[in-house]
């Protein structure tokens, strides 16, 4: 059934890269997303926990109907293409549903702030221990927000929507603004690594398509976080090891002197 999905998410990206159809349109964003996530998971499954055929039956069935969706829009779709916009996908972005949008996002929030600190034994979840036990819940409760993790896909999808609106200037910073802080707050209740890297994906895969962002750029700017993260995690490190041989000096001092010696010194020196 994967190979089913892999041929069937292929088959759409490679419909949805005609030429007609436009550079980076939704359709073409979206089977090639779904084809990297599946293609990774065919070839690491090994690695990673066994998916359910009732999952798969699932999502087999969802990239079908998309996958006829996309069949319909080739269909009616006019082979004029842009030539100011290069090829570029000539969607245009209705500003008032995506305010619409925003703001159901938002509300949901409270929602999710909530069930967040209810998973987290009623400690705050922006502090460390009330972020622990969150994690925890998620990883080893297996808990989860229900229908509200909805939301957390729809708020990436709006920040890339937004950002993508603001390169074209038909959207402010200030909806960007608050569409960015809002996809934030749902990725750092959800924790998970899972939607941070959905959330590259989703927002910068776009741009990249449709040369906003070079893709040498991106690969450079990856290289240098990297190297960073790796130079910091490594100071850390030492940093605590240092301080780890310190104390451990200082208990086997403590052990081996004189206590009342080093008492009588004490009161000398204060």
């Amino acid at each position: 059934m994967l190979e089913c999905l892999l041929l069937l998410t292929f088959s759409g990206l490679a419909l949805a890269s005609q030429r007609k159809m436009g550079l980076a349109n939704p359709f073409q964003i979206y089977f090639l997303i779904w084809f990297l996530v599946f293609f990774g998971y065919y070839v690491l499954r090994g690695d990673f926990i066994s998916v359910s055929s009732e999952f798969l039956m699932l999502m087999l069935t969802a990239k079908a109907i998309a996958f006829l969706f996309l069949v319909v829009t080739y269909r009616v779709t006019s082979g004029h293409i842009n030539s100011e916009t290069g090829g570029a996908s000539a969607f245009q972005l209705r500003s008032h549903l995506l305010l619409a949008a925003q703001v159901v996002v938002i509300a949901a929030l409270p929602f999710v702030y909530e069930k967040a600190v209810y998973w987290a034994g009623g400690d705050d979840v922006f502090s460390v221990l009330g972020y622990i036990k969150l994690r925890a819940a998620w990883t080893e409760g297996e808990q989860g927000f229900g229908y509200l993790a909805y939301f957390f896909i729809l708020a990436i999808v709006l920040t890339s929507l937004r950002l993508q609106s603001y390169f074209d200037k038909t959207s402010g910073l200030l909806g960007l603004s608050v569409s960015v802080a809002a996809s934030l707050l749902y990725l750092y209740f959800s924790t998970a690594r899972t939607f941070v890297l959905l959330f590259a994906v989703i927002v910068f895969v776009p741009l990249v398509m449709r040369g906003l962002i070079k893709v040498r750029g991106v690969l450079v700017s990856a290289l240098l976080v990297a190297c960073l993260l790796y130079l910091w995690l490594r100071w850390v490190q030492g940093a605590f090891h240092w301080v780890w041989v310190s104390l451990k000096t200082w208990s086997l001092f403590l052990k081996t002197c004189d206590r009342t010696q080093l008492h009588r010194c004490w009161r000398s020196l204060a």
